[in-house]
């Protein structure tokens, strides 16, 4: 019997050390996708400082805050921190495919000095919402889909 508990016990603490794990690669994976298009956009944008951040902290407290959302939806933690890098890098292909398409939004997207990515509170709300306030985009991350760049071409080019 004590044999069994104990074995119970490592199973659980090797399934938490897992999650842990596979959370930190999702974020990993997810920053590099990320860098990787905020490279493209200030290339085609010609922003001469940028920096791209995720609160990933915010979305740690997403995921716990929507638990059984999730578990309902068999939708696991690491899947959730790869779409925001996904969606965030699907905004940053859109913003650099406006800018090697028109000059005129070029010229303004280059003063764009930030982007900050947190999640939205609610894993049922799925549309990202965008806010530029000066040389800062705002990015509120929807879940639970899928985006393409083509998805935010026409949001982005309205801030502007």
């Amino acid at each position: 019997m004590r044999n069994i508990m104990l074995a119970g016990v490592l199973t659980c603490v090797s399934m938490t050390s897992w999650a842990g794990v596979a959370e930190t690669k999702a974020k990993r994976g997810a920053d590099e996708v990320i860098s990787q298009s905020a490279n493209k956009m200030q290339q085609a944008c010609g922003n001469t400082a940028l920096t791209v951040t995720v609160n990933w902290d915010e979305f740690d407290s997403m995921l716990a805050a929507n638990k059984a959302q999730l578990a309902e939806k068999k939708y696991q933690d690491a899947w959730v921190l790869n779409h925001a890098g996904e969606r965030t890098s699907a905004l940053l292909d859109s913003i650099a495919a406006i800018c090697n398409d028109d000059a005129d939004y070029q010229a303004e997207i280059a003063k764009l000095t930030a982007v900050v990515v947190m999640p939205k509170g609610d894993f049922a709300d799925t549309k990202t919402d965008l806010a530029l306030a000066d040389t800062s985009l705002t990015v509120q991350s929807g879940h639970y889909m899928r985006r393409t760049a083509s998805d935010f071409t026409a949001r982005i080019k309205a801030l502007y």
